[in-house]
């Protein structure tokens, strides 16, 4: 299951964007698993035709619950500078009571060079958080970008 709510505001050259959500998402798995060894025939595959001594039967049920809260605010002037805040409140049954909930909050800037006049030489650093990715997902915590406009 899963809701959004998305709304857009533009008043002069200030353009604001927000969108929220919430998802859940809720799974069982139920099996059932029975052999047994020795059996009088093969011609007729039954449990019934095994041994007693060598029947088994088990059971397995597995269930877990996901639940999601986010949001996130976009923020132009003039389509030229940029401002973006996300939070993402993520919680799971998989995890020990207590550490199952977790917040991954982030925020950017940014400047539209096409909007930039005459010709600029641009270096940029982005530099990342571990704890801005969702889920603690590994990746390269920079980049180094260069370019002539």
């Amino acid at each position: 299951m899963q809701y959004l709510a998305d709304y857009d505001l533009e008043l002069g050259k200030n353009k604001f964007h927000i969108l929220a959500g919430y998802q859940w998402e809720d799974n069982r798995f139920e099996g059932v698993t029975t052999s047994s060894n020795s059996l009088v025939s093969n011609d007729r595959p039954t449990l019934n035709l095994g041994n007693d001594l060598t029947k088994s039967n088990s059971e397995t049920i597995n269930t877990y619950a996901f639940q999601s809260v986010f949001g996130r605010f976009n923020y132009s002037f003039n389509d030229k500078y940029l401002l973006e805040a996300t939070v993402r409140v993520d919680e799971s049954s998989r995890l020990a009571p207590g550490l199952r909930t977790k917040t991954f909050p982030s925020a950017s800037v940014g400047w539209n060079l096409h909007r930039a006049p005459g010709s600029i030489k641009l270096c940029l650093l982005f530099l990342a958080s571990n704890s801005a990715l969702p889920g603690g997902v590994w990746a390269t915590p920079w980049a180094l970008v260069c370019m002539t406009i």
